[in-house]
Order: C-alpha cells, then structure tokens, then sequence
C-alpha cells in the first residue's frame, strides 16, 4: 500500500469512528443531579445519590431505554446557592432532559426560577416544602408535603399526650423547609390547644453556633416538649446536649433527620424520640425486601429514606421516558402528570397536576435504637 492510499485509509477510518462516537453519544440519555455531597447535609446527597445510582445501573445493565443508555452527570452543590445556580446552569447547557435535585428545599428555593426560563424539568427525591410544590410547573418531588408529618406529629402530643407548651428549634440553613414546617406546626398546635412558648433558630452553616448556647435557650422557658426541624447529625447533637439537663423531656423531629446517622449519632439520647414519615422499614413487601438486598449488595450498608427515595424518583422517570417519543424535559413532565400514578417500592405514589406527591405516612418512636411504629390516633 502507497504512503498516499495508507493516509486516504487513514482519515477515513477517523471519520468512520467519529461518526460512530456521535451517533454513540446522540443515542444517550443525559440525566443530571446536583446535590450536597460535600460538608452540611452531605449524607443526605449522598444517600440520595446512591440510590440513584443503583436505579439507573439496574436499567442501563437491562438495555436502558429502548436501547438507550442513560449518562447521570453528577455535581456537587455544596449546599450553596451560588454552586446550585451554576450547577445546573452547566446541566442545562450539555443537554441533560432533567435535573434530580436538589435535596434540601433551601438549596432548590434559589434555583427554581431557572426551571422556567429555561423550559427545564427537575425532579426531586427529597424536597416537601409546601413554599416551593407548585411554585414552577416544571418542578416535581417525589416526596410528599411535610403538612402532613405536622399533622401527625401535632395529632400525638394532643390526643395521647399532657404536653401543650413546646419549644422548637429550626435551622436556617435549609429556610424554606424549616420555617415552613415550623409556621404550619405551629398554626395546627395552637389551633388544636397547644402554645409555642418559644422559637430558637440556629444555622448550621455557622462554624461558631454553640450546641449547648442553643439548648439552654431552647429549655429557658421549661417547656413541657421539644420539637426539633434540623438535618440528623444536628438533631442528634442537640439530642445529647437536651438529655444532659433533662433526661425524660419529650423530643419530637421533622424526616430530614429520619437515617441510619441519626440512631448511630445519637445512641441513647435518641430513646423515646417521635418522628413521621412516609417511609417505613418495618414493611416486608417483596419489592421493598429485594430493594433492600441489591442495595444492601451494591453499598454494604442498609438503606434508608433518601436513598429509596431516589432509587424511586429514576424509576418515576424511566416509566415515562419509555411512554413518549421524544424524550425533552417538558415531554418528560407532561408525561409523569399524565400517568399520575406509580408503583413504588414501599406502595402507591400519587403525582398530581402541581407536582405533589401523596403517599402513606407513619409515626415512629425510637425504642431500643430502632424506629418502632406507634399508633396514629
């Protein structure tokens, strides 16, 4: 072969492998994530990211979608608004047909507005502020409204419980969770008789903020309980810190601090703790018992919440994606309003037209360092 005919060959084999790179990458299916997977709140995203990952290696290892792998490109928002604006600003430029994100309802308040003007779809596994659920039409959450871990925490103290005058303490650092789910708590305890005698805010983005500083304020005015909205390493820190003063005081929890972190974190000072939620490891269905095992086999580690709630939320999209043609970010919403209905791994998700999720809810108390499952009423 002339040096002529070998460098013809040579560029055509280039272009042949080009041609096949691009129609290799078109055929792709770029998901993005972006969530706190260093410092504050990073168990959250990682968990999270987890369970996501788990789901799509499940889908890619059968085939992906309709032959079509999908690509998840992960970013790390640090649990800061600026990096959350870029992150997903950087997302939408490469492509992606949806962001999963963000995990705390803080973080997502600052971004929401990028949803709209840029006819992106996000998805989230763990945000259930009612501040941001319908604020943009181009946001879902899997997870459901906190109204109703308020409600069934407020239901506890006042019909099985003495207890009318709470304290409760809330961190700043995720504002559009936390106030939320204070102010609602507080608007349904007083109107069921109950006072909130105090409101003792911290943020945990602060190096400086004193874990006993914040509790003696918290326990200044005698309160008869406790109600803590923080991430689970805070509420069991401040856990430790209210049983050095009071050993027998009622505690109770929003589900950001419903993990595995929380009951380690916390030992003892967690015993009695009550807590809502929509998860329930207490339910030995096949798919949630399976669930569990391929977890249990990919991480070596048991999973919690976060992480089937994200294992969930790729499998909301994986149903709609192989119902449509064409798989954009608005097609892809309009898709999962239109099915509305799903089964999950722990029992029926509901999606309605606003993008809120309904699902069952359950009240826990910490006994002997597991979550036991107490009666509603």
């Amino acid at each position: 072969m002339t040096l002529k005919k070998f460098l013809i060959f040579f560029v055509l084999i280039i272009i042949l492998l080009g041609m096949l790179l691009s129609c290799n990458q078109k055929k792709e299916i770029k998901l993005g994530f972006s969530s706190s997977l260093t410092g504050i709140h990073s168990s959250l995203g990682i968990s999270v990211r987890d369970g996501v990952q788990l789901a799509l290696e499940e889908i890619n290892g059968s085939g992906g979608i309709n032959g079509r792998n999908i690509r998840l490109i992960i970013k790390d928002d640090k649990n800061d608004p600026e990096a959350a604006i870029k992150n997903d600003k950087e997302l939408i430029e490469k492509g992606v047909v949806a962001i999963i994100g963000h995990v705390t309802s803080g973080i997502t308040s600052n971004v929401i507005y990028l949803l709209d003007e840029n006819d992106m779809f996000m998805i989230s596994p763990t945000v259930s502020s009612s501040l941001l659920i319908g604020e943009s039409k181009n946001f879902i959450s899997v997870h459901p409204p906190s109204k109703f871990e308020q409600e069934n925490i407020v239901n506890k103290i006042i019909n099985n419980t003495n207890i009318r005058k709470v304290s409760v303490l809330y961190d700043l650092s995720n504002k559009a969770f936390s106030v939320d789910w204070k102010d609602f708590f507080k608007h349904y305890f007083t109107k069921e008789g109950g006072s909130v005698i105090s409101e003792i805010a911290f943020n945990s983005n602060d190096k400086e903020f004193d874990y006993l500083k914040e509790t003696q304020l918290l326990l200044e005015n005698n309160p008869e309980g406790i109600l803590i909205i923080a991430s689970d390493i805070d509420t069991a820190n401040f856990c430790q810190q209210i049983r050095k003063y009071n050993k027998e005081i009622a505690i109770f929890s929003s589900a950001w601090a419903l993990s595995n972190t929380l009951l380690q974190s916390g030992g003892e000072a967690v015993e009695g703790l009550i807590i809502s939620s929509s998860w329930n490891d207490n339910i030995q269905s096949l798919n949630y018992i399976n669930f569990k095992e391929k977890f249990v086999s990919r991480y070596k580690r048991e999973p919690g919440f976060p992480e089937l709630y994200g294992y969930e939320t790729i499998m909301v999209l994986k149903e709609a994606m192989l119902n449509i043609k064409k798989i954009t970010p608005i097609n892809l919403k309009n898709e999962i309003i239109k099915i509305g209905n799903f089964e999950g791994v722990l029992g029926e998700i509901i999606i309605n037209e606003k993008g809120e999720s309904k699902r069952d809810f359950y009240l826990f108390e910490i006994k002997n360092n597991k979550l036991v499952e107490v009666d509603l009423n």
